[in-house]
């Protein structure tokens, strides 16, 4: 049977796989995995997932998982694929700054591309979701405390993934924390808060607007990611 197109999440204590509705953000449980899974992507129709020292491959109707390899780092958060299968992920090993990284879906080691440089907004920034839109460029969410304002905001930037860098694409995302998921579903940006909110998010103003929520009381989720 052939995987349904549309949002997919991952997050509550039992390392959960949802379906996401991309309307009401209501979630179904699809299966529940054995390992904690921070990051979620499909590369072509498989859908792949990274632990925290670990690329796998999910079977999201049973939640079974095929450890592929050792990513040879620690601290990795979350990932995406460009339209050619190649899969990226954010990483904060310790005692290191923030990366981005390739992930050989083969052996599942990750290599480095580069340091993620803050764009001008953000000071030391935590990263959250990671998406590539259709033209395959690639977004992620920077939340960052900035001494100007003298508060923490989350801004959408993109990533130079010849080199890490990273550009501010508009002003901080109002009235959001982190978002710890980002996904490109038909033309639009979709982000999800820890909390199961689902927004839609304008690319070019930054405006996030809560469009659904989660119907499961209590969900935390670490990701998402969309097969289009």
């Amino acid at each position: 049977m052939s995987t349904p197109k549309g949002l997919y999440a991952v997050g509550g204590s039992h390392a959960s796989i949802y379906k996401m509705d991309n309307v009401t953000g209501s979630l179904s449980v699809l299966a529940q995995t054995t390992s904690a899974i921070v990051g979620l992507a499909f590369s072509g129709n498989t859908l792949c997932g990274i632990t925290s020292s670990e690329f796998v491959t999910i079977n999201p109707g049973t939640g079974k998982l095929e450890v592929v390899g050792q990513l040879s780092i620690s601290g990795a958060q979350s990932m995406a694929a460009s339209s050619a299968g190649q899969i990226y992920c954010i990483a904060t090993p310790a005692n290191q700054g923030t990366s981005l990284y390739t992930i050989d879906t083969q052996s599942g080691k990750a290599t480095l591309v580069g340091n993620l440089v803050p764009g001008p907004a953000a000071v030391a920034p935590g990263c959250g979701g990671l998406a590539f839109d259709s033209n395959d460029r690639l977004y992620v969410t920077a939340t960052a405390y900035n001494p100007g304002s003298l508060k923490t905001v989350c801004t959408l930037q993109t990533i130079d993934t010849g080199n890490g860098a990273m550009s501010l694409q508009n002003v901080a995302i109002a009235g959001v924390g982190t978002l710890p998921g980002l996904a490109f579903y038909g033309d639009n940006l979709y982000a999800i808060s820890s909390t199961g909110a689902l927004y839609a998010v304008n690319t070019f103003s930054g405006l996030a607007t809560q469009i659904g929520s989660s119907n499961i009381a209590g969900v935390t989720l670490q990701n998402l990611c969309a097969l289009r």
